[in-house]
């Protein structure tokens, strides 16, 4: 009887090792999974930080690139007023000989620095169809997106117009709300 019991005990010291073993050896699983579950978060957590600080870098540009825009914009609005004053006074001194027409053209050359606004007037005054196919080249982007979408054409047609790309004339006039 004492064999008996001698070899039941050591069989219930072997499961009891191998029930051991089994625990120990799923408690490594759940560690090695719970590692890598943590080296994942952190691949991901640097991988994100990286495209968000690509993004960052993105917009920063994008918004310098709207606010020259905004400046471009508002600086052929300067020279438009200017022209258009030009343009008044023009006809407000019509009765002036061309000697005097020519030295005053001449002056507000040297005043503005802009020789090309002299014949800009010139040719406006004679043909108006060249000179608002003039106008569309001298306008800025922006501007220019505005007024072939007025034309009433598609974003695609005013891409290959402008020789611009078609993802950046659909941003520009999304930015402006007249996007789809």
């Amino acid at each position: 009887m004492t064999g008996t019991l001698i070899f039941l005990l050591f069989m219930f010291n072997i499961l009891l090792t191998l029930a051991v073993v089994l625990l120990y050896l799923r408690q490594n699983r759940f560690v090695e999974i719970e590692k890598k579950q943590r080296k994942m978060q952190a691949e991901s957590e640097e991988l994100l930080t990286g495209f968000l600080m690509e993004i960052k870098e993105e917009n920063e540009q994008f918004i310098s690139k709207v606010s020259k825009m905004k400046e471009e914009e508002d600086l052929f609005q300067q020279e438009l007023n200017t022209a258009q004053q030009s343009i008044k006074d023009v006809k407000h001194e019509s009765h002036i000989s061309a000697e005097a027409y020519a030295r005053l053209l001449a002056a507000r050359v040297y005043q503005t620095d802009e020789v090309d606004s002299s014949s800009d007037l010139q040719q406006s005054m004679n043909d108006p169809a060249d000179a608002e196919e003039e106008a569309l080249d001298e306008k800025s982007f922006s501007e220019q997106v505005n007024y072939l979408t007025k034309q009433g054409l598609s974003e695609e047609e005013i891409a290959k117009v402008l020789k611009k790309g078609k993802k950046e004339v659909e941003l520009l006039l999304k930015f402006r709300g007249e996007g789809n």
